[in-house]
């Protein structure tokens, strides 16, 4: 068993310490040496909700870019806050990377399919949402 390690050095942005990913660590070093096939389906549904958090990361990164960058141009902000901010860019980037790799040890293959996997459950988790919101409070 390899030792399952995504700490970066970055402040974290979001500030809540990154839960999915937490909780995908402690399971995987709650996991025996070998793994059987329990605890490799285990291990990817918290693989999943772990890269569903971090497209919603990487989403929320590209929607604060284009404002930040405007502040900075304006003086509103200061380096600090957008060197903060890069960080999390690039802390957001090895994460992914991570991600990726965690699946392709898992199974063969699924580190390409992950993402697209994660961002269609994301999608569908928000248009549930759009729909329980249209049937809850109709125009």
């Amino acid at each position: 068993k390899k030792t399952a390690n995504a700490k970066t050095q970055a402040a974290d942005w979001f500030g809540d310490g990154h839960p999915a990913r937490k909780a995908y660590l402690e399971l995987y070093d709650s996991m025996p040496d070998e793994f059987g096939p329990t605890q490799i389906k285990q291990l990817k549904a918290a693989l999943l909700m772990r890269a569903k958090a971090n497209i919603k990361r990487v989403l929320s990164l590209r929607e604060d870019r284009a404002v930040l960058a405007l502040l900075l141009r304006n003086g509103a902000i200061g380096d600090d806050l957008w060197q903060e901010f890069t960080d999390a860019e690039a802390e957001i980037n090895l994460e992914v990377q991570q991600c990726m790799r965690e699946a392709e040890d898992l199974q063969k293959g699924w580190g390409q399919q992950l993402f697209p996997e994660a961002s269609q459950a994301v999608q569908q988790e928000a248009q549930d949402v759009r729909s329980i919101v249209a049937v809850s409070f109709p125009p």
